[in-house]
């Protein structure tokens, strides 16, 4: 993939943005300061994971409330028929967050926004260098930010507390820390910030059953981050792991589950 300049993809957009550049102001810098902890203390009765496979057409809005927590990933919030609920939209990849910085209108249905990337990895080092080009792009959006990093440009100073909330609270449950993509991340984060009185509800994290397509018919040819047998063990792993903690695990994936084979 070549590599992306942010000031060069600007001048295509110069009317629409260079002035919005040279005058924006953080005027109120605690929206980008967000706690996950805050999350875990509001005791949501509902976590929604959504993921992009095809299970999440089955995806029943219904059962969101206002006290539900929506988690979606790359592009997994256009599965929302209307916003409901506390929908926070999780972004890592590169492709994603590119769009997402010059194309919002995708994401208008989104007000709080979690970016998470360890640094650790070459790759999330290249995707830290594209949030600080592009984050005075960001309008109207609460964000949050989980990292092992201390601090990013001076602006997340939760991130690294984030980042030990989030360790923590897996270690305690006996699940290793382990991110093979976008899906199983939300599918860990709602596990940290669920309490044992909530119910977790799965949808999307397929992991390439169901049909190599994602819910709204885009092909799809899934890597082995999504569908090796590794990936797929880890995920089997954990969902045995909130069994044996009493959780109330609802599985509406096409992975490892029979609750479609009745349609």
């Amino acid at each position: 993939m070549k590599n992306w300049n942010l000031k060069n993809r600007f001048k295509s957009h110069k009317n629409n943005f260079i002035f919005f550049l040279l005058n924006f102001k953080i005027n109120n810098k605690k929206k980008y300061n967000l706690d996950i902890k805050d999350l875990y203390n509001r005791n949501f009765d509902k976590i929604i994971v959504i993921a992009s496979g095809p299970s999440t057409i089955h995806l029943d809005h219904t059962i969101i409330t206002k006290n539900t927590l929506v988690l979606t990933t790359n592009y997994s919030n256009k599965s929302l028929l209307r916003n409901m609920g506390f929908v926070l939209h999780c972004m890592n990849d590169t492709t994603v967050l590119k769009d997402f910085f010059l194309n919002q209108n995708k994401f208008k249905n989104i007000n709080n926004v979690l970016f998470w990337a360890f640094e650790c990895d070459n790759l999330h080092r290249d995707r830290f260098t594209l949030l600080r080009s592009g984050f005075s792009l960001l309008k109207r959006k609460y964000f949050f930010c989980i990292s092992d990093k201390k601090n990013i440009n001076g602006l997340f100073q939760n991130n690294n507390s984030n980042f030990i909330f989030f360790r923590d609270r897996l270690e305690k449950m006996g699940i290793e820390m382990k991110i093979f993509n976008s899906g199983i991340f939300i599918l860990l984060l709602g596990v940290v910030l669920c309490q044992k009185s909530s119910e977790i509800y799965i949808y999307g994290l397929d992991l390439g059953q169901g049909g190599l397509i994602h819910f709204n018919d885009v092909k799809s040819e899934p890597g082995k981050s999504v569908i090796s047998n590794k990936v797929k063990d880890y995920v089997n792993n954990v969902l045995n792991i909130l069994r044996s903690h009493d959780m109330t695990i609802h599985n509406r994936t096409y992975f490892n589950n029979n609750f479609y084979l009745s349609e």
